[in-house]
């Protein structure tokens, strides 16, 4: 049954949601839990865009073709992850490894405080700062997708993949 949903408006880059998703599970939950998805690791980003666009990479840039990535996303937004991540305790313990890939902003780095604190063992997977044009406009570099969009999808693939690392806190 359907009980709420979000609805993003493009143009102006906004959302919002209709009906309850209070106690939503992740974005791409019934996916990562499919049999012909790699098991050992599990990828969790900030937003559902930054979910899809890692999962690209991750089958793109790879030659393994058989078994996809187990990718999924906070259903919504950064301030949902200590209350997703405890209601999905027996999924989240089904991974040997599981990599925080938030937005490089203020809340992003909440969220991986707050993952940190729940699953010490969590790595980290920093988006780089920086720049890029998208339709002749200077847009800074906040999430996966926008390294997608940047045309830097062999960087990112890279920080998911190899250079994600457990951090102590500061």
């Amino acid at each position: 049954d359907i009980v709420g949903y979000e609805v993003k408006l493009l143009d102006q880059k906004r959302f919002y949601y209709v009906g309850s998703v209070k106690e939503a599970d992740f974005f791409g939950l019934s996916q990562a839990q499919r049999g012909d998805v790699y098991n050992k690791k599990l990828f969790i980003f900030e937003d559902p865009l930054s979910c899809m666009s890692g999962f690209h990479v991750l089958t793109a840039y790879t030659t393994a073709t058989n078994i996809k990535p187990a990718c999924v996303a906070l259903p919504f937004g950064a301030g949902s992850i200590s209350s997703v991540m405890s209601r999905n305790r027996d999924f989240l313990n089904g991974f040997e490894e599981i990599v925080l890939c938030m937005d490089n902003d203020e809340a992003g780095e909440e969220a991986l405080t707050r993952g940190r604190a729940l699953y010490p063992h969590a790595k980290f997977a920093r988006i780089p700062k920086g720049t890029f044009q998208f339709h002749g406009v200077e847009k800074e570099i906040k999430d996966a997708n926008d390294m997608l969009l940047a045309g830097r999808g062999q960087e990112l693939f890279n920080n998911l993949k190899f250079s994600a690392k457990r951090e102590s806190p500061a």
